[in-house]
């Protein structure tokens, strides 16, 4: 494999610069956006490996009361490399952000040398510039979330397998294997990156005289580099039903009770993926350049003829839809799984954009790949926009408020009862600097989302404030799971209680703080 600088260097060096500006933008703004509630979470748990455990097979999480509060999740790897930064530099939200730009720009770099290598110069710069500068990726690779690391692993990993089936060395295959096997253990939407991976061995090996022998090699290796991910996954099911909360992040699958019946009355959730596409994800000039990529195989035959890996991007598709079909609930509501769709979506788009190019092109003939690379950019930009602004509306900046000043007024040993904008959403026990718990508590019989009545709420937090809690904080505009009914006014009662048996520190337009007396 040939390492030394390619001759793109030059539209890499901009494709990337223009991601990394797109992705920078706004670093240090909180975690108060549209993902505050799971951006959250990832960082309470580079809190926790940095102050109380590096064990990374332990993730826990701040906001089930005092702990141990472990949890079962994906593979740790934003988080532990975020607190190992933590470690060097100090507590800052920024640098969690900034670890998952890292991967954002490993990710548009990698697409870019795997198209370049199976479809040639052109589509490379195309699909990475998609990449680069689709809303859904510019977005979620500067969330403190997993799913950036996930997705320029997986990416990684089928370059490197590529480069491996083209040129037969073989110490490229270990390589690419662990890094594929650390991407589906980043987040398991990673998977999907199986099938071309598959695809890409049977076009390689076919016809071959050793493709036997090869597949066999293939299909060992493949069951050794599994073995990790099935026992990490199995050890993170253990962890969740062993520790107070008893929780497995994700849930709405096709094999669990009821599921079917619930896609069909959902519609199968497709107004909200419908809503996610058009809104920021992909918007609307985007979505029409990745259909018209999928139809561009069928409608310019000839063009297509012979090309290496032809069929390569749609099963990445493809295996996407599969993944859809038993878990849409999931990613209908927590939209940030969508990122895995990125890369496929990219390459497919490029055939879109290099078809417009190209009729542009024959009229500019003096420099027609710099009027390329330059109308890629102004469409792909032009699209971007809208999106980017969508999700990142600081709509829990309210919640961050709340923490902060929880953080000014309590001991750092206090435990701290919250609500924020969206139920259960722990974003001020994570700015508090505090541990404690949303409210009512993770895990309290009853249909989740849904406020319960003032005598049951009055119980919960006297057995709350038997296990410690001394500070109980909502903001004004806390509200249950469907947005409609706010805490302040739904639990009058309990307001109304706290106000004789606890110390009111602070009322305003926004926030609303107690201290509570010991029991």
């Amino acid at each position: 494999m040939d390492f030394r600088l390619p001759k793109q260097v030059p539209s890499v060096a901009l494709i990337v610069l223009v991601a990394a500006v797109l992705r920078l933008k706004d670093l240090d703004q909180p975690l108060n956006d549209v993902f505050s509630w799971r951006e959250a979470s990832t960082a309470m748990m580079a809190d926790n490996f940095w102050q109380h455990s590096w064990n990374i097979f332990y993730p826990e999480v701040s906001w089930t009361g005092p702990g141990p509060s472990y949890q079962g999740r994906e593979f740790q790897v934003v988080s532990y490399i975020t607190a190992l930064f933590y470690a060097v530099f100090g507590w800052h939200p920024a640098l969690g952000r900034l670890v998952a730009v890292c991967f954002g720009l490993l990710g548009v770099f990698a697409l870019h040398r795997l198209l370049a290598r199976i479809w040639g110069s052109r589509y490379a710069d195309a699909g990475a510039l998609v990449l680069a500068m689709l809303p859904g990726a510019v977005v979620l690779d500067r969330e403190f979330l997993p799913d950036p690391a996930m997705l320029s692993l997986v990416i990684t990993g089928l370059w490197l397998f590529v480069v491996y089936l083209q040129t037969d060395r073989f110490w490229l295959l270990p390589v690419s294997a662990a890094i594929l096997t650390l991407g589906i253990l980043a987040k398991l939407p990673g998977l999907t990156v199986v099938a071309p991976c598959v695809y890409a061995a049977l076009h390689t090996l076919k016809g071959r005289e050793d493709a036997r022998r090869r597949m066999l090699l293939l299909a060992i290796t493949g069951v050794l580099f599994a073995l990790p991910i099935v026992a990490y996954y199995s050890w993170a099911i253990h962890l969740g039903k062993t520790y107070p909360p008893y929780h497995i992040a994700g849930g709405g699958y096709i094999w669990e009770r009821g599921a079917l019946m619930n896609f069909w009355r959902e519609g199968f959730y497709l107004s909200d993926l419908a809503i996610a596409f058009n809104y920021w994800f992909l918007t609307q000039p985007l979505l029409l350049l990745v259909l018209v990529g999928i139809l561009s195989p069928v409608l310019y035959r000839k063009e297509h003829e012979g090309r290496p890996f032809r069929w390569l991007a749609h099963v990445w598709l493809g295996a996407c839809l599969l993944l859809y079909a038993v878990a849409m609930e999931e990613i209908a509501h927590n939209t940030q799984n969508l990122l895995v769709l990125a890369a496929p979506a990219a390459m497919v788009a490029a055939d879109g954009l290099l078809m417009i190019a190209r009729t542009t092109g024959r009229s500019l003939r003096k420099d027609p790949d710099l009027v390329r690379l330059v109308l890629m950019i102004v469409i792909v930009l032009a699209a971007s926009r809208e999106g980017i602004a969508v999700i990142k509306n600081p709509r829990a900046a309210d919640g961050v408020e709340l923490g902060t000043r929880l953080a000014a007024l309590s001991a750092p040993t206090d435990l701290v009862i919250t609500g924020a904008l969206q139920y259960g959403d722990p974003i001020a026990i994570y700015y508090s600097r505090r541990r404690g718990w949303i409210f009512p508590p993770y895990g309290f019989p009853g249909p989740y989302g849904v406020f319960t009545d003032d005598e049951t709420a009055i119980r919960i937090l006297e057995d709350l404030r038997k296990q410690g809690a001394r500070w109980f904080a909502v903001t004004k505009d806390a509200a249950d799971a469907s947005g409609e009914v706010l805490f302040v006014k739904h639990h009058a009662g309990l307001l109304a209680y706290l106000d004789r048996t606890a110390a009111q520190v602070e009322n305003n337009d926004r926030l609303l703080i107690y201290r509570l007396s010991a029991p």
